[in-house]
């Protein structure tokens, strides 16, 4: 169920595109935020301005941002590793990311 679109949501924001954030607020997917893999930029009319989230920020939305979010994260993955050794662990890493949306840190 699509929550109501306030009034005041900015030109050029797909209002399809609604998620419920763990702050109970509700804002509208828009892009990326170009700072680490998986960050999503998200409109919340609540304080007119644009924030940065993760996918484990969001509690709810529709389908159509559920989708969005499956794309965005696919087409975040970081490049795989030359040596194809390292190649088994990329690969878990990746299932953690498009599972949580953050991409696990190596630890030495």
């Amino acid at each position: 169920m699509m929550p109501e679109i306030p009034s005041h949501v900015p030109d050029g924001v797909d209002s399809h595109l609604w998620v419920r954030l763990s702050t109970d607020e509700t804002g509208y997917l828009v892009g990326s935020c170009h700072t680490f893999p998986g960050r999503m930029s998200v409109i919340v009319p609540s304080d007119d301005r644009a924030r940065c989230i993760s996918k484990a920020d969001i509690v709810a939305c529709s389908d159509e941002a559920s989708y969005w979010i499956q794309g965005f994260l696919n087409g975040s993955v970081p490049l795989p590793p030359d040596d194809l050794a390292e190649e088994t662990d990329w690969l878990a890493r990746r299932a953690s990311f498009l599972e949580t949306g953050e991409w696990p840190v190596q630890h030495c």
